[in-house]
């Protein structure tokens, strides 16, 4: 490997550790808020009911991870080896699901 090859793969790699930091941020922050807002558990509903509330909220996470990672794409520019958010978005969803422990109540709940 030339020097400059890895210097480029260094840059990448440094690229994708600022991003992942920043998106692990914005991560914690939405998954605290819509775990606050979202209803919480309650084992008296039905669990039609609770279904509802766990594909509402994975659809809301899944939206809130595709625009982040559009609106990333759009503003950073594209680099020398490719765009380093899609290997930093992974770390998103993880961090999104735990901070929401209504949502894993309610999963918990339903597959018991």
């Amino acid at each position: 490997m030339s020097p400059k090859n890895f210097i480029d793969k260094g840059k990448y790699a440094i690229e994708i550790f600022y991003s992942a930091i920043f998106i692990c941020v914005i991560g914690i922050y939405l998954g605290y808020y819509m775990n606050k807002y979202y209803p919480p558990f309650d084992p008296e509903k039905q669990k039609i009911q609770i279904w509802i509330e766990i594909i509402l909220q994975v659809s809301l996470l899944a939206c809130f991870t595709y625009f982040i990672r559009e609106i990333l794409n759009w503003g950073l520019p594209d680099l020398v080896h490719g765009n380093p958010i899609k290997y930093a978005i992974i770390i998103m969803a993880p961090i999104m699901f735990t901070q929401q422990n209504e949502l894993i109540l309610k999963m918990k709940h339903i597959l018991n």
